[in-house]
């Protein structure tokens, strides 16, 4: 009888030098380990696999942020929150549901204390090149992961494990961002000034990362925040968490309500939305899109009518740094209390 995947994932790992049962991180090294071995033959695990970069043009932050003195977001691949230390803006509480995510999240922390931006480019960014993921690389970002036994112990054996197309190919979403649309979007690495203070502002600021869904930590939550941003985290609430069941999304965004009234300070901005190349004008027309736009279409159409009769909404748009979905730019939806 042939073993089964995670019988062969148990014999990998135990054939590590030094590894053992109680080594901290072990769970989530399994955990991602077995996204790796079970990409190919289950494509439902697409949903687990973490980003390793922002698919977002954050230029919209321009218009939308202003100087809050606390923020509350969504950690996503740390792109946000890395463009909000290059601001100053150092009281930020960021919020991930998936364990994954967060682990990403450390490896480009670490990245950022130890390279330079054109290293970091090389490194996190441009997915053609030669230095992307690269080992020796990771030897020296590792020793900046050494102060959390879990994230370098568990980053140290999946690049000991595997060879990095099969952490491209396998275990990212999200790659492939072109490095000329990645340095107009995440204007934190594009200038050594800024790449420096961010350096500097990642030791002295106060961020908490917290390991949660942001619509159950703050309806959970009496802190109060300036600037609140749930990213595109509605698209998955309704995919995932609502099965596609408009009537169960409805009260999802009845959350939100109590978000803006109990979470949100006088003055402060929330960001709802974030939509992927569909402007307003275009939610409602039936236009010939492929099946897939128009199933997305119609998920931010219900998103903005609910939020246009709940809100006095404003939008802004910004250029779209990858392909698929619809032709236009994207959009932001937000509001001021």
């Amino acid at each position: 009888m042939e073993k089964d995947n995670n019988e062969l994932i148990k014999e990998m790992l135990s054939g590590i030098k030094l590894l053992k049962k109680d080594t901290p991180g072990i769970e989530l090294l399994f955990k991602a380990q077995s996204i790796i071995n079970e990409a190919t033959v289950n494509p439902s695990l697409y949903n687990e696999m973490p980003y390793i970069i922002s698919t977002q043009n954050m230029r919209y932050l321009d218009k939308v942020t202003g100087q809050p003195d606390n923020t509350c977001i969504v950690l996503g691949s740390g792109d946000t929150l890395f463009d909000l230390l290059s601001r100053g803006i150092k009281n930020i509480t960021a919020v991930e549901i998936s364990d994954l995510q967060i682990l990403v999240y450390k490896l480009r922390r670490a990245a950022l204390l130890t390279l330079n931006k054109n290293e970091f480019e090389d490194f996190i960014v441009a997915s053609g090149g030669l230095k992307f993921l690269d080992k020796d690389i990771y030897k020296y970002v590792s020793e900046a992961l050494k102060d959390d036994e879990v994230s370098y112990n568990v980053w140290n054996n999946m690049f000991e494990m595997n060879p990095k197309e099969d952490l491209i190919k396998y275990f990212f979403k999200g790659i492939g961002i072109d490095p000329y649309k990645a340095r107009s979007s995440l204007k934190y690495y594009k200038k050594y000034p800024t790449y420096k203070k961010i350096q500097d502002n990642l030791s002295s600021a106060n961020i908490k990362i917290v390991n949660d869904d942001i619509f159950n930590y703050l309806m959970n939550s009496k802190e109060k925040f300036d600037y609140i941003d749930l990213s595109n985290v509605l698209l998955f609430v309704y995919q995932l968490l609502c099965n596609d069941d408009e009537k169960l999304f409805a009260k999802k965004l009845d959350n939100i309500k109590q978000i803006y009234e109990n979470n949100l300070n006088i003055a402060g901005t929330l960001v709802f939305d974030y939509l992927f190349g569909i402007d307003i004008a275009s939610l409602s027309k039936k236009d010939k899109d492929p099946k897939y736009i128009e199933y997305i279409k119609r998920i931010y159409e219900i998103t903005y009518m609910y939020l246009k009769n709940n809100f006095d909404l404003k939008t802004t748009e910004v250029s779209k740094v990858i392909d698929g979905f619809g032709p236009k730019n994207d959009t932001v939806i937000y509001t001021k209390k």
